[in-house]
């Protein structure tokens, strides 16, 4: 489970020494903005933007209601950044000079254009100076704007995944971190690979060998068809471990339409990943929706528990076996935090 922001991360840097951080995962409106804090991995302190820091800052689709609420929220974000980097100091990970005008958020992730993901007015209170690494229609729109510095648009998947490295959108990245968009059938169904690569070693005589772990995030869920997603099944896990999944619970529907496989979907793709670590809920707010056009649009609530029923039943239908594993869910409330060990 999630906890208390402050009490679990001092517990965890207390107890660390560098090469043992752990990446943080941080809710920022219950529902799918997050602060995503990844370790720099060791010997990298002459690469990274500011060798004081432990953690490299993503804000994911930052989303809030007003853009009076978002200026207290943009300030917040970085504050919590903040507070994860002075606790690090004072467990002497790092150096650490504290500077009321250092950037603390190190780069936003935009994953899709439409506005709960793309929103201008939250997106416009952050410092013009961070970069931006956004789906490329998101870029597109984002570029028009004429007020960040830096937006790159980020890579898809092609058939191919076995060469995922090459996938990195270069810029102002560290080389150590890869994102990149998986397609699906529809444009609200696609997925995002975050590639975290560390170092580590083992007897001091042998070289430093690369590890990958990776937040697979699908804030609508997607079918297991794609060429993209049967890509990274196929190539990109042999490398790549997945650590979480954020995926949402809820089903949703337009004019009859599924546009959000939730439960059943997520199960589908835990089962295909064979487990990863933790199962995070996003982008799961269950609405009520106004309008001609939006009246149409349905959302159904779902549990884990109808989930695992429903894939039992369906399997015995087939006459297939059934995949007794449970997988570990968490919920992270707005303004907790978890360290994905």
């Amino acid at each position: 489970m999630a906890t208390n922001r402050s009490a679990l991360l001092g517990a965890h840097l207390e107890k660390s020494e560098p090469s043992e951080l752990r990446p943080i995962l941080t809710s920022l409106n219950g529902d799918n903005s997050w602060l995503m804090s990844f370790p720099v991995p060791s010997g990298e302190g002459a690469t990274r933007p500011n060798p004081r820091k432990a953690y490299y800052h993503i804000v994911w689709d930052p989303w809030f209601a007003t853009s009076g609420v978002a200026v207290t929220i943009a300030s917040w974000v970085a504050s919590i950044a903040r507070g994860i980097e002075s606790k690090a100091a004072r467990a002497d990970l790092v150096d650490h000079a504290d500077d009321p005008q250092e950037l603390m958020v190190d780069a936003i992730l935009i994953s899709l254009h439409y506005t709960d993901h793309l929103h201008e007015p939250s997106l416009r209170q952050f410092d013009r100076r961070i970069p931006v690494i956004a789906a490329p229609e998101a870029a597109a729109t984002m570029k028009g704007w004429d007020y960040f510095q830096t937006v790159v648009p980020m890579k898809d998947m092609g058939n191919d995944g076995s060469d995922w490295q090459a996938l990195h959108p270069n810029g102002p990245l560290p080389t150590w971190l890869t994102p990149f968009r998986l397609r699906g059938k529809g444009e609200l169904n696609f997925a995002t690979a975050l590639v975290w690569s560390r170092g580590f070693r083992g007897e001091a005589a042998e070289p430093v060998q690369p590890a990958h772990e990776a937040l697979w995030v699908s804030p609508h869920g997607m079918r297991m068809d794609p060429p993209a997603l049967q890509a990274f099944l196929r190539d990109v896990t042999k490398t790549v471990h997945v650590l979480a999944m954020l995926h949402p619970l809820k089903e949703s529907s337009l004019w009859g339409r599924q546009t959000v496989h939730g439960v059943m979907g997520g199960l589908a793709v835990e089962r295909a990943l064979e487990g990863p670590k933790y199962w995070v809920r996003t982008a799961d707010a269950v609405f009520s929706y106004s309008g001609l056009v939006m009246l149409r649009v349905r959302d159904v609530r779902r549990t884990l528990d109808w989930g695992l029923a429903e894939e039992e039943r369906l399997a015995g239908e087939k006459g297939e076996a059934v995949v007794k594993r449970r997988p570990n869910l968490v919920q992270i409330d707005s303004g907790d935090s978890m360290v994905l060990e």
